[in-house]
């Protein structure tokens, strides 16, 4: 690409990069104090916000001061980062701001060393005028709770304000001290309250087995009866009975029998059947799928030989099914029995698109196919109707029958008005075609897809009808009109991944055009402030504690201000939204902040991220982790926008989620991968040390420009592999000769996959034009063509 390239950036700045955790401040002037160049071009750094927009953010880790804390929490080295701001308290005693946040994070750091008593000292120095006050009487009676002093738990929770939506913490640990200090009625009375107020509270196990307990003690001022006590101990005993005995539910609950049996010889202690489903439930939720299975083969085999039908039968032959599935094995056989046990009952058409989806992985495609079938017949109107038409004209595809895939799909836009795959199938019909190189074909049912859903913003989707339409105009010779839809794609679906593509194609065409173009789009942005009115919920206390609560990593709590006080509910408003949305990252939490643009907030889809927008942009794609990004990135040649991509896409940035697959960390690696980058390094590789940060992103950066050296004429297949092993592209590579890139993702034969390398692409694009504008050209000069 030519310099001209880069006049596209206008607006983007280079990123500053600065600590590991988000930062409060804004962003740095850049060096000098004027543009920054990018080759020959000057590129302004972005615009400072509107002071109107959003409030600060201060992270007590930005202090200079306790300069090293984070990075040996972040290594969860606790009880030295605790001692850095010990030290900084002591020698700033008189700070007062300083001191009150410092002691919380010091509180706070204490704990999670389990030097309780250090903690609660650090708690206690902060005064009643500190505004997290209230929440360091709760952690600190927390603290004592678990170290016996229960007087002084007692005194320290009920000093906690009920107004804090943190209060139900405050009454656990009253009801704790109450029990500990021997005055079991009152902590029962706390118990209950508490579990009908909150019925799925972390400590409900605990709390219904202690409750039980004291009934059936017979503990003076307890109000309950022994069948309180029988059901408290069952609800244990079949929603979690991987630690009924554990609990001692399993012991309570015979107890309750024992009694009720003396007043009623004719009381029956077996589970009924309403329970024995939700045990069976209670244990596929636990992980324990064999189990599930054997409780539900236990109860089929209770039945009639003909066996039974309904409601209870139904569930329990889904849940079979499910419980099958989960050991890694077929599930086709079990989700008929599903479908047997479930006539007559609404259930039954989820029963037969499981049945049909898990028929299909099995390869018995004419059963698939005909339970498919019968979810359109008996539901016409469900919303798996047009799914499963879909479904089965891909599985008539597959074996050979273009003739039955072209006229179902085809025909599913208008015998499904109301769905959301008419879009779907069409294009799938004319993907079929154009690999196939028929292009002409392909003409008439991607127009009908434009015409049903013109502005598509969904992110596996947006502007694939419009840019295919565009290829179609290219391949028949029709240059102009190409070219005028590309110009299309590239104004109407900003930085979708196939907006890349038609940029891409635009600039094979005419170059100049091209640029002008996305220059042009971004221009057209508004430049006023984003948040375009006063939102008096900003100035609330509940918003200023939440605020602080993530100053000091307190995110838990911060949650239950932002929820309780609904500025996070379905009704609130978006703008709102936005900023609890940027608090959130700048707060150091981007896995809740980037979040709500996941599902919620969508309007920044047709906006560049430029004037008014692009502050919606830095909400959806947060500079998370950003020093050790930028350290392991360059240490391994990589775009930082890339790494980001694949951090987004692999984990939300979430440092300590594990995958189905026993994937660990924000960059999401395999213990065996781990091992082998790690020869010649002193980096750990165990599960533990996968799920931090600094060692996670150094293994992801390295195991990603290893697989971009493999894939040096296209570093996009890269991606792909870093998803789906570089065996399986290699795999489709072989197949098949040099083909365009864009059908070749089309036709990646795993839907995972498939998806993620769009995301990606889509991300890293993303952090680029906000963060790395040098970047940008990487994900616009793909290869048109993917040769093996």
């Amino acid at each position: 690409m030519k310099l001209r390239f880069f006049k596209v950036l206008l607006g983007a700045a280079l990123v500053v990069m600065a600590s590991c955790r988000p930062s409060g401040r804004e962003p740095e002037p850049l060096a000098g104090g004027g543009e920054v160049k990018a080759g020959e071009l000057k590129i302004p750094p972005p615009a400072a916000r509107s002071p109107r927009a959003v409030p600060k953010v201060e992270s007590a880790y930005d202090d200079p001061r306790l300069a090293g804390v984070h990075d040996l929490e972040r290594v969860k080295d606790y009880a030295p980062a605790a001692r850095l701001v010990d030290d900084a308290r002591r020698a700033h005693p008189t700070e007062v701001a300083s001191v009150c946040a410092w002691s919380y994070v010091s509180g706070r750091l204490h704990a999670l060393a389990n030097e309780s008593l250090d903690a609660v000292n650090a708690y206690d120095a902060m005064k009643d005028e500190c505004p997290l006050s209230g929440y360091a009487r709760l952690r600190a009676a927390q603290l004592l709770s678990k170290a016996g002093r229960w007087d002084e738990s007692f005194q320290h929770a009920h000093a906690v304000p009920t107004s804090l939506p943190a209060y139900d913490e405050a009454k656990m640990a009253l009801a704790d001290a109450l029990a500990g200090r021997g005055e079991r009625a009152a902590a029962a009375k706390l118990w209950r309250e508490i579990l009908a107020e909150t019925p799925r509270t972390s400590r409900w196990v605990e709390l219904s087995v202690r409750l039980a307990n004291t009934i059936l003690d017979g503990v003076a001022g307890v109000d309950g009866t022994p069948r309180e006590a029988f059901d408290l101990a069952t609800r244990v005993v079949t929603e979690t009975p991987k630690i009924a005995d554990s609990s001692g539910a399993q012991a309570s609950r015979q107890r309750a029998a024992a009694l009720l049996r003396k007043s009623d010889p004719q009381f029956k202690e077996a589970l009924t059947e309403a329970d024995l489903v939700r045990q069976i439930q209670g244990w596929l939720d636990g992980g324990e799928a064999s189990r599930a299975l054997a409780s539900s083969n236990a109860m089929i085999a209770t039945w009639p030989n003909a066996g039974k039908i309904g409601s209870v039968p139904c569930k329990v032959g889904t849940l079979r099914a499910q419980a099958i599935a989960r050991t890694k094995q077929s599930a086709a056989d079990a989700w008929g029995d599903a479908i047997r046990m479930c006539t007559g009952d609404d259930q039954l058409v989820t029963a037969l698109f499981q049945g049909g989806k898990s028929s299909r992985s099995a390869n018995r495609t004419q059963e698939a196919v005909e339970r498919f079938a019968k979810v359109e017949q008996q539901f016409p109107k469900h919303r798996l109707a047009d799914d499963a038409r879909l479904l089965a004209a891909l599985i008539l595809d597959e074996a050979g029958d273009e003739a039955r895939f072209t006229s179902m799909l085809l025909a599913l836009p208008d015998d499904y008005p109301d769905g959301d795959m008419g879009t779907e199938a069409l294009f799938r019909v004319a993907l079929h075609r154009m690999t196939r190189g028929d292009w002409t074909g392909a003409k008439d049912p991607l127009d009908r897809a434009i015409t049903l859903d013109p502005l598509d913003r969904a992110w596996a989707t947006s502007g694939r009808a419009a840019y295919f339409r565009a290829r179609v105009s290219e391949a028949k010779g029709d240059a102009e009109d190409a070219r005028a839809r590309y110009v299309k794609v590239i104004e109407d679906f900003p930085l979708a991944f196939y907006m890349t593509q038609a940029y891409a194609r635009l600039s094979a065409l005419d170059e100049t055009l091209a640029a002008r173009t996305l220059e042009a789009a971004q221009a057209r942005e508004s430049t006023g402030p984003f948040i375009t009115r006063d939102h008096p919920e900003l100035a609330t206390p509940a918003f200023d504690r939440a605020v602080r609560l993530l100053e000091v990593g307190d995110v838990e709590a911060a949650k239950k201000e932002f929820g309780r006080a609904g500025f996070i509910g379905d009704d609130a408003d978006h703008e709102l939204l936005w900023v609890v949305g940027d608090v959130y990252n700048r707060g150091g939490a981007p896995e809740l902040g980037h979040a709500f643009t996941r599902a919620r907030l969508q309007e920044h889809l047709a906006h560049y991220p430029v004037g008014t927008w692009r502050f919606a942009w830095e909400v959806a794609y947060p500079r998370a982790f950003d020093a050790l990004v930028k350290k392991e990135s360059e240490a391994n040649g990589l775009p930082l926008s890339l790494t980001w991509g694949i951090m987004r896409e692999e984990s939300t940035f979430l440092p300590e989620v594990k995958s189905p697959a026993n994937a660990f960390g924000l960059m999401q690696l395999v213990v065996p991968t781990a091992r082998a980058l790690a020869r010649g390094s002193a980096l750990p590789w165990d599960e533990a040390s996968l799920k931090r940060p600094d060692v996670n992103i150094a293994f992801g950066t390295k195991l990603l420009a290893q697989l971009r050296t493999s894939y040096s004429q296209n570093k996009s297949l890269a991606v792909s592999a870093y998803n789906s092993g570089p065996g399986a592209v290699n795999r489709w590579l072989a197949k098949r000769t040099a083909v365009d890139f864009d059908l070749f993702v089309e036709n990646i034969p795993y839907e995972e996959t498939r998806g993620y390398i769009k995301r990606v692409l889509s991300s890293q694009v993303a952090y680029a034009f906000l963060y790395e504008p040098t970047a940008v050209k990487e994900v616009f000069a793909i290869p048109l063509r993917v040769v093996p």
